[in-house]
């Protein structure tokens, strides 16, 4: 059956819609949609913000503009979809929305003609702003407010910010605006003035971690607790970033998965590595640091990867040298264990030096044409330095 009678045989009904491939496409929801937070209290890492939307529902304060600035996956455009249903929730639960009133489902839903999610990426200019001015100025359909949310809103161009001023100081009575960003310098101050601003934090390691335990709980998938830590590590504080790489582990390892699984699905360097490298320098020991860096080469782990993970060994070696420093690293016993005996043998002084050419290395490496022969210089460099002496000595 080719393609076209394929189409046909679906409108004709006798391929229902979803059967054989079509419940192939559609039956799986990615995790990240599947456990997206429907209250406020469900965001997480951001008790700042979403207090004070609860408080300002509380006190009937509610501004008719926000700004949320932050990283990527942190909840900026979830915390927006759930405060344009908490301003048209059918019952009153002071800020809690029930996502169960038809006006709930239907924003949960994007189904709603009157709260709008405007991609300020591909409606960047002053045309669109100006469709958006019009349509602010009727009243909503359905609901008590008509809601914009414009995400990534600091791509809009100059023009098309100058557009938005004055509708955004004096929107209607039933107007209400939310504006999030990525990069809140791109964004006028003029913009930021009417707005009330809440810059949204990168979550911790802990609380990614315990978040995805819960949901792998739910999706029946067992996991070291270990392999749990290093993917919320990878996250970098955005849980949508640590949502799409436990898909992507599961998908790989199933319903039982291992801290091998997922250091193969990362492209993760083991912490042994970075130990022998910073050995190898202070042995002055060329031959071995160059077979370790052909080793590392073999792994096709991006370098930028192992100049941010080089880098990050030193500074751990530079806790290891305080006090208690090395609890304020989320690390498991062995590895700590590991960086206390390392320590002995340097010099923090050293140290300092080397994390110093580290990190210049990592700028560097982002844009060099040939990353694996900086890499390699950079070590070599390394082994010419000589140990810090004091004047006394």
């Amino acid at each position: 059956m080719g393609e076209r009678s394929v189409r046909n045989a679906e409108v004709e009904g006798s391929i229902p819609f979803g059967s054989t491939f079509g419940k192939l496409v559609l039956s799986y929801q990615v995790l990240a949609r599947k456990y997206r937070p429907e209250k406020f209290q469900d965001v997480l890492g951001q008790g700042h913000v979403t207090q004070t939307l609860l408080n300002a529902f509380e006190r009937e304060r509610i501004a008719h503009a926000y700004l949320f600035a932050g990283p990527r996956g942190v909840g900026k455009t979830t915390t927006a979809r759930i405060l344009a249903k908490a301003l048209n929730c059918l019952t009153d639960a002071n800020g809690n929305p029930c996502n169960e009133c038809n006006n709930c489902q239907e924003i949960a839903s994007s189904r709603s003609m009157d709260v709008l999610e405007i991609d300020g990426a591909s409606n960047r200019g002053i045309d669109e702003i100006r469709n958006l001015r019009e349509l602010v100025k009727y009243s909503p359909i359905n609901v008590k407010f008509k809601v914009f949310i414009i995400d990534e809103v600091h791509m809009l161009t100059q023009a098309a910010f100058n557009a938005l001023l004055k509708t955004l100081e004096e929107p209607p009575p039933h107007g209400k605006f939310i504006l999030c960003t990525t990069d809140i310098q791109k964004v006028p101050s003029t913009i930021i003035s009417r707005c009330q601003r809440f810059d949204f934090h990168r979550i911790s390691v802990s609380v990614v971690q315990e978040r995805l335990a819960e949901i792998l709980k739910s999706e029946k998938v067992k996991v070291d607790k270990e392999a749990l830590k290093e993917i919320a590590r990878k996250a970098d504080g955005s849980m949508r970033d640590a949502l799409s790489i436990l898909d992507q582990v599961i998908a790989y390892g199933g319903d039982v998965i291992s801290m091998d699984e997922v250091a193969k699905v990362l492209g993760l360097i083991p912490h042994e590595t970075y130990f022998k490298f910073t050995e190898f320098v202070r042995k002055k020991n060329s031959e071995k640091l160059i077979a370790l860096l052909r080793e590392i080469r073999t792994t096709g782990t991006p370098l930028e990867d192992v100049a941010s993970g080089l880098t990050a060994h030193v500074r751990n070696l530079l806790y290891a040298s305080v006090d208690k420093g090395l609890d304020a690293l989320e690390l498991n016993e062995d590895v700590k264990q590991s960086y206390t005996d390392e320590i002995q043998h340097w010099d923090n002084r050293d140290l300092l030096r080397i994390g110093n050419i580290l990190s210049d290395f990592s700028k560097e490496i982002k844009k060099a044409e040939h990353p694996q022969i900086l890499l390699e210089m950079t070590a070599l460099k390394l082994l010419e330095f000589d140990s810090t002496e004091s004047i006394q000595d």
